[in-house]
């Protein structure tokens, strides 16, 4: 397996556990958020967790991009032809990172709630965690 399938192995467990603690930082009761200390805690802690999300999830771009180059490779020694390939393959994954925060956004943060949309995001990237998992292994015994 290659350093970067690791990595980005890494940052998707790491999307799974954020995932899975999310909720449980916005169910702590009203009644508490009264007090200034709190409050304080709470809102420090929306900020970090704002930072790793966007962290984890800036970090996964260039480790999908350089996976996805490496699996569909056939720009050889073409240097022209690499670049086409690299412009192909990063507006591929943008345009699919877009649009799952559209469908996040508009139909299942409102109608599911945060708790259901968590759910499925922790099994979303569960799954793609098993995939790439286990096309690094594949990869790795036909060499």
């Amino acid at each position: 397996m290659t350093n970067t399938a690791s990595v980005f192995l890494l940052t998707e467990l790491c999307l799974v556990c954020f995932s899975l603690l999310l909720p449980f930082v916005f169910l702590i009761p009203s009644r508490s958020l009264d007090k200034p200390s709190v409050y304080v805690l709470l809102y420090v802690l929306f900020l970090k967790m704002s930072f790793v999300s966007g962290m984890l999830t800036g970090v996964q771009f260039p480790l999908a991009t350089r996976l996805h180059l490496r699996r569909s490779s056939t720009a050889g020694s073409n240097q022209e032809m690499g670049k086409t390939n690299l412009a192909h393959t990063a507006g591929l994954l943008y345009g699919r990172d877009l649009l799952g925060s559209l469908i996040e956004s508009v139909l299942l943060l409102p109608s599911l709630g945060l708790k259901i949309t968590c759910f499925i995001l922790e099994t979303i990237k569960g799954g793609s965690f098993i995939l790439v998992l286990l096309h690094a292994r594949y990869a790795n015994k036909q060499r």
